[in-house]
């Protein structure tokens, strides 16, 4: 009598890496980084130790949800604005801002609570911002001068801009009203506006 051979169980169980950021972008948008793994675990329906099988804590985690929507957000805008042809100040703020209203939750994580989290979370805001400020310079750099002043126009409006972007982005998705209203396209409207004004660029 032969007694079959059992398939070989693989050497490392699959990744669900992908997975669990995905369920703790959900916890963390809803309440920051005090949300504990605990909760997370229970939203994946995963145990504790396949938490921690892919993560060391809750720091590492919650940074890599904070990159995985920076990622998000950069990538949808790049998407439709590629380095050979910058768009318009008002179309790319349209950009960002159609982004935000059908990933409010997203948005919250990055523009709120990343605030409060660890030192590598804030770091992935800073390059968020970074980026951004980099292509506002790009857009001022098409219509303005090259001189040493010039220069350090661009690097002041446009961090001006964006500083300015990152507060009313954090007062919207906390549902704060802006300039008497909640209305998202009215707000992109203004801030785009408010953009070609700081920046001289349309």
């Amino acid at each position: 009598m032969t007694v079959e051979a059992r398939p070989r169980r693989a050497a490392h169980r699959p990744s669900r890496r992908q997975e669990i950021i995905e369920a703790a972008i959900v916890v963390f948008a809803r309440k920051g980084i005090s949300a504990s793994i605990a909760e997370v675990a229970q939203e994946t329906s995963m145990s504790l130790a396949s938490i921690y099988y892919h993560f060391k804590g809750k720091p590492e985690l919650f940074t890599a949800c904070v990159s995985e929507v920076s990622r998000r957000i950069m990538n949808a805008t790049s998407s439709q604005e590629p380095p050979e042809k910058l768009l318009q100040t008002r179309e790319a703020v349209n950009l960002v801002w159609t982004w935000a209203e059908h990933h409010r939750e997203e948005a919250r994580l990055l523009y709120v609570w990343a605030v409060a989290g660890p030192p590598e979370a804030k770091a992935v805001r800073h390059r968020f911002e970074e980026f951004y400020v980099r292509r506002a310079r790009r857009r001022m750099r098409r219509v303005g001068g090259s001189t040493p002043l010039d220069f350090a126009v661009e690097r002041l409006a446009s961090r001006t801009y964006m500083s300015l972007a990152m507060g009313v982005a954090e007062a919207w998705v906390e549902g704060h009203p802006l300039g008497g209203t909640l209305d998202q396209h009215r707000i992109a409207a203004a801030l785009a506006e408010v953009s070609v004004r700081v920046t001289g660029v349309p």
